[in-house]
């Protein structure tokens, strides 16, 4: 393993002190960071939203949000490309394709499953994880037909080619 995402985006500013641990740990890049403060849980407003090496050497790949009247919108996937419309995602991919940056998107595996059991939570966590989920695979399906994807490996690599590894 050289990649790391932390469970919910949870690399932020309180927990700085996780990149020294990931670096210490080998991993050569990382996807935790969210650059948005669009959510109650995680993000680290104003770090880059476009790939960037911290000063230890850790690639960080941050979550793909779009910069708009000072809000970051978040464009990553997850919830997000549940709850938001898919003429929000492909209108957003369009333009960050026109000018040129990366996506980082990411789907739950969870999120293809409409039949899952159902939990007893607050309304707001229920509107997070149960609204639309019959309409995921539809939609990553559009998605995929739409747009080019790959590793986030080869995009790593190639905005920041790899250093060699010391045993």
């Amino acid at each position: 393993m050289i990649g790391y995402r932390a469970p919910s985006f949870s690399i932020t500013p309180k927990s700085q002190w996780a990149i020294e641990v990931l670096t210490t740990a080998r991993f050569l890049y990382d996807s935790s960071i969210f650059p948005s403060s669009f959510h109650d849980r995680y993000g680290f407003n104003g770090t880059s939203p476009l790939p960037f090496r911290f000063r230890n050497g850790l690639v960080e790949m941050p979550l793909s949000i779009y910069p708009f009247a000072g809000v970051n919108f978040p464009v990553a996937g997850g919830g997000y490309f549940r709850l938001f419309p898919y003429a929000y995602f492909r209108l957003l991919f369009q333009r960050m394709n026109r000018q040129g940056k990366p996506i980082v998107f990411y789907l739950h595996p969870w999120e293809l499953d409409p039949e899952q059991p159902r939990m007893n939570v607050r309304l707001d966590y229920q509107v997070r994880h149960y609204v639309n989920l019959e309409k995921t695979a539809a939609r990553l399906e559009k998605l995929l037909n739409d747009f080019r994807f790959g590793p986030l490996r080869v995009l790593a690599d190639h905005c920041f080619p790899p250093r060699k590894r010391t045993p």
